[in-house]
């Protein structure tokens, strides 16, 4: 991390914009506010997967969903207005197409990725459910006038608390072979119990609040999550619940609630 961080500073001269890619169900936990400061540049916070986010409108972002082609042209416009006294200042130096390098920021499996391809109208970068996959920069180009720098996803130099690290769990940020498994889903379902309760009753067809232990029996009786030898196995049960709160198939939420 600390090479990726030193190789983007390095190269700070050469881009006019940063977006910063944040997770929409968990905007300042997902922001990386540590690296923004090193950078004298116009920045524009994007937040990703507002299709499954519970939105608080009075953060001033751009909320968008890959999934929706309308919010492109909404992107490339906001862009636009956010160069535009760059863009003016160039072609008033006699430059008629002018161009911008924009350096897109955000954690590990953030959306970054996803947000270029979505930008690009198409798939052009590797993109995979699981933090680590971009390695190095890799240069885009939208159109004559704005080119994409994708970056490595950068975790933060510490995790200040237990609640925090279990967030980034649940929205795929930090590797799932690293995480506390029992720890983070458990934390998910007494969250979802108290903020989201009747949503994560129909979903699970529950009629009254259960211990995390009895709701993961119930979850292994509900999808036969049972071994050979017709024990549960929690360890399924702790998977499946993990990548339904991860790609948020409860309800839309909101974890800094």
């Amino acid at each position: 991390m600390a090479k990726a961080i030193s190789d983007l500073k390095s190269k700070r001269n050469n881009f006019d914009m940063l977006i910063e890619i944040v997770d929409a169900r968990a905007i300042n936990i997902s922001s990386n506010k540590e690296l923004l400061k090193d950078f004298n540049l116009p920045i524009l916070t994007i937040a990703v997967k507002s299709d499954i986010a519970e939105i608080n409108s009075s953060n001033d972002l751009l909320y968008i969903s890959t999934k929706n082609k309308s919010h492109r042209q909404i992107v490339l416009n906001k862009i636009k207005e956010i160069l535009k006294p760059k863009i003016e200042s160039k072609k008033k130096k006699g430059l008629i197409n002018p161009q911008f390098n924009i350096l897109v920021l955000g954690l590990p499996n953030i959306g970054k990725s996803s947000f270029i391809n979505f930008v690009l109208n198409r798939n052009n970068l590797v993109v995979q459910n699981y933090p680590g996959v971009t390695r190095k920069q890799t240069l885009v180009k939208i159109d004559n006038m704005l080119f994409l720098n994708d970056s490595p996803g950068i975790l933060f130099k510490r995790i200040e608390d237990l609640q925090t690290g279990y967030i980034l769990g649940l929205i795929g940020c930090i590797k799932k072979d690293v995480l506390p498994m029992y720890e983070v889903i458990k934390f998910g379902y007494e969250f979802y119990l108290s903020y989201y309760q009747s949503n994560i009753f129909n979903k699970f067809n529950l009629n009254q609040k259960l211990t995390f232990n009895d709701f993961l029996n119930h979850i292994c009786k509900q999808y036969k999550f049972i071994k050979s030898d017709n024990q549960i196995d929690s360890a399924r049960a702790l998977d499946y619940l993990y990548g339904i709160f991860m790609n948020g198939e409860i309800c839309k939420v909101d974890y800094e609630k």
